[in-house]
């Protein structure tokens, strides 16, 4: 008993380790979802349908420009 409350209050390397993987994983699938719904968003998709064209026509201005670029 006196053990096992020692443990927990000073976990291992390796605990502590697993734990700081775990939260990892944690913030990543948070992220991904909260990235997700953002993407999904119609608003964002909107503004990213406009910088698609955007893009397409500024690269295409530079190659048109800049013969090195290829």
């Amino acid at each position: 008993m006196s053990n096992d409350t020692r443990r927990t209050a000073r976990p291992t390397l390796s605990e502590n380790i697993t734990l700081f993987v775990s939260s990892l994983q944690n913030c990543q699938t948070l992220k991904t979802k909260l990235l997700h719904s953002v993407l999904t968003s119609p608003a964002f998709v909107r503004a990213g349908y406009y910088c698609k064209i955007w893009n397409t026509f500024h690269s295409s201005s530079i190659h048109s420009f800049d013969p090195s670029i290829q």
